[in-house]
């Protein structure tokens, strides 16, 4: 019988790391800044974060119509630029937020990633300065969309990727855990009255 125990526990260990290991869970849910409610980041082959942007609420609510971009200039592609996704939210014409590849005056040499939040804009004038946008419904169950279209092609080959994550939520302890933490208890117990 403690065999059969000592199995199961063992086994409820392996599923949970296999779990944590192997993507069940998004993994960048754990490095998600705090109380973000946009978040523009570019991940090199490795998944190690190489250039990121965020803001709460309250920058947003503070700064309508502001580009948050991300100032590394070598990472997007000027072949993209007109070419933003628009978050439309579900059932409106309301514009949630806006992400891909800007360019400014003051130096019209560099292009970045970057998002705006959408709020201040409207939704037909935004397709009448320009049709070439992408339209998206704000849908994602956890907030994220994938940007890795606006990086240079030179990383897309590479394997670098690019995401872009709207009112992500928080992602709550996983399964995973649970399961490695219940097979780990007995054999926490077992060393007690063996000491």
């Amino acid at each position: 019988m403690k065999t059969q125990q000592t199995k199961l526990y063992i086994l409820s260990i392996i599923i949970g790391l296999w779990a944590m290991f192997n993507g069940v869970f998004p993994a960048a849910a754990s490095v998600i800044p705090p109380d973000v409610s946009d978040w523009l980041v570019v991940y090199d082959p490795a998944g190690n974060i190489i250039g990121e942007v965020w803001c709460t609420e309250e920058d947003e609510a503070q700064n309508p119509g502001q580009a948050f971009l991300i100032t590394d200039t070598t990472l997007a592609d000027p072949a993209k630029l007109g070419y933003a996704t628009v978050l439309v939210e579900p059932g409106t014409n309301q514009v949630s937020d806006i992400f891909g590849v800007a360019w400014f005056e003051e130096n019209p040499e560099n292009y970045y990633l970057a998002f705006f939040d959408g709020e201040s804009f409207n939704l037909q004038d935004l397709i009448d300065l320009n049709p070439n946008i992408i339209l998206k419904p704000e849908d994602s169950p956890n907030g994220w969309y994938d940007a890795t279209y606006y990086l240079l092609p030179a990383l897309q080959a590479q394997g670098y990727t690019a995401a872009f994550y709207s009112d992500p939520e928080p992602v709550p302890i996983p399964t995973a855990l649970w399961l490695v933490g219940a097979g780990l208890l007995p054999f926490l117990k077992l060393r007690k009255k063996r000491g």
